[in-house]
């Protein structure tokens, strides 16, 4: 019995192609999909949205694999991921910090901060989209597969 090479090594290669586009495709629709999820579930206050609107993604094309990055230029976002330890704050700028607690304005040189709680909208956004990713890929690759 003889078998024709030809005709496997051109339907693999096209296997492998459909593969790359589903893979490519998949990736692009996971970053939108965390970029929706940061819009949608970030805990942190929105005061003018520059914080999420500044999140980004990009899929990054390595040796042997493709990911997703997130990130997000500005400086308060790393503080918002990660949280702060306890710090003081002193006046810089002027002589006293001015705010209010509970209606009254209160004048400090410096203040005690407690520092502030992680809020991982950056994790969190990652890990949501890689779980429709890995769905979604499982679902597309099936289907891809019974093709052939």
């Amino acid at each position: 019995m003889t078998f024709e090479i030809g005709p496997i090594v051109v339907g693999h290669n096209r296997f492998l192609t459909g593969v790359g586009r589903i893979l490519t495709r998949e990736l692009d629709a996971a970053g939108r999909f965390a970029l929706t999820h940061v819009h949608a579930y970030a805990d942190f206050k929105h005061r003018t949205g520059a914080t999420s609107r500044a999140t980004k993604y990009r899929v990054v094309g390595m040796a042997t694999k493709r990911t997703v990055r997130l990130s997000n230029a500005r400086r308060v976002a790393t503080f918002l991921e990660y949280g702060t330890k306890p710090h003081i704050i002193r006046a810089r700028r002027k002589q006293f910090l001015r705010f209010t607690v509970r209606g009254r304005v209160v004048f400090a040189r410096r203040v005690r901060h407690p520092g502030t709680k992680p809020y991982r909208f950056l994790y969190n956004a990652t890990d949501a989209a890689g779980r429709v990713l890995i769905a979604n890929l499982r679902s597309d690759l099936a289907t891809h597969a019974r093709r052939f």
